[in-house]
């Protein structure tokens, strides 16, 4: 996602937008030890039990750093994980891209990502 707001006003904007309930957790922490980086990343949570998927919307900069750098132009991450997610992709991206606070809206696989090893924390 790319938007100007603040992390917890875009995040308030999604949450109606998808009546969900993410709540702020501590934040993620990322090391870098070949550039012996230590940044602080936004993270926000949900797990919708019904339908059994997890949200986490996260930062992607702190501080010039990035989350993941090969998309430095993406401000946040909105990753769902669970058994009902791919098939609720398209639904949710589809709510998403009419929501106020959002610029534009990218869909990705974290797969194809050099710094996919980011996004795996608990």
């Amino acid at each position: 996602m790319i938007s100007p707001l603040r992390n917890y006003r875009l995040c308030w904007h999604v949450n109606k937008a998808l009546r969900l309930d993410l709540i702020r957790k501590p934040d993620l922490e990322v090391t870098d030890n070949k550039k012996r980086v230590h940044a602080h990343f936004a993270l926000f949570t949900y797990e919708d039990e019904i339908n059994f998927v997890q949200y986490n919307f996260i930062g992607n900069k702190s501080s010039g750093i990035f989350l993941i750098p090969e998309l430095k132009e993406v401000d946040y991450l909105l990753l769902m994980r669970g058994d009902a997610a791919g098939r609720m992709k398209q639904e949710v991206m589809g709510i998403l891209k009419n929501t106020s606070g959002i610029q534009a809206l990218f869909e990705m696989n974290p797969a194809g990502l050099r710094s996919k090893q980011n996004l795996i924390f608990e």
